[in-house]
């Protein structure tokens, strides 16, 4: 026999060799591995260092235990209801990808369920065809990081939340990304901090109901239908996140429906169909909203006051205004002057400032036009930014035909865009304050005795949250 058939039959023998080998492994994972047993031998307060392969579930732990994976463990929920449970304080799940939860909505079918648990850690999981994410139920001083969350690939409203947080107090959820999901919801929750995430192509990146003095900061938002609302909600901080392409019909940034005590301050809004959306806000009496130093860009509409009952006191103050369709806008009615408006930059404002100090010679006076057609008319709304709109508007201003509707007035607009200084900020922030304590006491009559802290003091000073 040549050598040339020797070294041909002896790569084949190797080649089938390796290829055997790899069906066997392929086989022991697949196979997968019962994981409730091994967390029920586990004492408490252990670590259990999972191997590559897939670990069958679902499972509950009911007491502290840390488990990790190195990013190669697996645990499959078989597709029956939610994957991981928790029902402990301390537990900490690491480095894990969570895969086939359950399709019950009225379940919350979710990759990982804290459940009356406190003082856990879920970091660095990926979930995958998982309905809903992580859910916070009566879970207080959590933290949430560094996930990678996605939903099953159903329809848009037919998907879960990414994470599900249900009366749930002073959690940090930072660092997170969300994909083609379908809300960030937040219920009856206070005291959480929400920063650093990125949210793409889901519904809500961010929604509030009834939870008040929460933080959201330094997120990333984009193409989803709306990036941060709060609805019911007061107290809540929006301060340096970024919001792109919130299209649609519903399309808005930053939306407020019957919320009071909102700071909103240097957001970056660009390419949405409505950069901010006012909605009877603020909804108590002898409260504001702030909207400080924001840059509301190319948008439809910078502002969009949803309704005509929305209350005078909304604070407009250092913002930009550019290249915006329409800067300010109403629904359905005249009377749009609504708020205070001081120190804001308008692209469109007509104006010297002959003394070089910044701010513009004479006030802006914002007026609308034929768009009032729409504004006034919804079904109209087909045509808004058509050739025949854009030629109306364009007559009106020339020759008015009509009286033009009177918006607004910035009696010291910004001549130039720049930065901002908000004088009023200590005060603002330490009326913030006293609506923290007040939640406090809240949190006292829910009968948890104050004993919990809120995540900003987490943040502050890691001892008050027993790390």
């Amino acid at each position: 026999m040549s050598p040339r058939k020797i070294y041909i039959g002896i790569f084949f023998c190797l080649l089938c060799l390796l290829l055997g080998s790899a069906a066997a492994k392929q086989d022991s994972i697949t196979q997968g591995i019962d994981l409730q047993p091994i967390i029920d031998r586990a004492e408490e307060n252990s670590t259990i260092v999972l191997k590559s392969g897939v670990y069958l579930g679902p499972v509950v732990i009911t007491k502290p235990l840390t488990i990790g994976g190195n990013g190669r463990a697996i645990i499959d929920g078989q597709k029956k209801g939610t994957v991981i449970t928790i029902k402990a304080n301390g537990v900490r799940l690491k480095d894990l990808k969570v895969m086939n939860t359950g399709d019950r909505h009225d379940l919350i079918d979710a990759a990982v369920s804290l459940i009356d648990s406190s003082n856990c850690e879920i970091s660095s999981i990926r979930t995958e065809n998982c309905l809903f994410g992580i859910n916070l139920q009566n879970s207080h001083n959590n933290i949430i990081k560094g996930n990678h969350i996605t939903s099953k690939p159903y329809e848009l409203g037919l998907r879960g939340d990414a994470i599900w947080v249900w009366w749930s107090d002073s959690n940090i959820f930072t660092g997170n990304k969300i994909m083609n999901a379908r809300d960030f919801v937040v219920w009856y929750s206070m005291g959480n901090i929400i920063e650093k995430n990125v949210g793409i192509n889901c519904r809500y990146s961010l929604h509030f109901m009834f939870s008040d003095v929460n933080y959201v900061r330094n997120n990333h938002y984009e193409n989803n239908s709306v990036g941060i609302y709060n609805m019911y909600s007061n107290g809540i901080v929006i301060e340096n996140n970024t919001i792109v392409r919130s299209m649609g019909a519903t399309g808005i940034g930053i939306g407020l429906k019957e919320a009071s005590e909102t700071i909103v301050k240097n957001n970056r809004i660009l390419y949405s169909s409505r950069g901010i959306g006012v909605d009877q806000s603020p909804f108590e009496p002898d409260t504001y909203n702030y909207f400080i130093n924001n840059e509301i860009i190319f948008n439809n509409e910078g502002i969009s006051f949803i309704t005509d009952r929305t209350r005078i006191n909304n604070i407009f103050e250092g913002n930009i205004f550019k290249w915006n369709i329409q800067d300010v806008t109403v629904s359905g009615t005249r009377g749009l002057s609504k708020g205070f408006w001081k120190n804001n930059y308008w692209d469109k404002y007509e104006g010297f400032d002959r003394n070089k100090d910044g701010v513009g010679d004479s006030a802006h006076k914002y007026y609308i036009y034929a768009d009032q057609l729409w504004m006034n008319n919804p079904a109209l709304q087909f045509f808004r930014g058509s050739v025949v709109m854009s030629f109306l508007d364009f007559l009106q201003r020339l020759a008015p035909f009509s009286e033009p509707e009177f918006a607004l007035k910035d009696d010291a607009p910004l001549f130039k865009p720049v930065e901002y200084k908000w004088k009023d900020e200590e005060t603002i922030r330490q009326r913030l304050n006293e609506r923290i304590v007040a939640s406090k006491l809240l949190l006292e009559r829910r009968g948890k005795k104050g004993e919990i802290p809120f995540a900003s003091e987490c943040a502050r000073d890691s001892t008050k949250c027993g790390r």
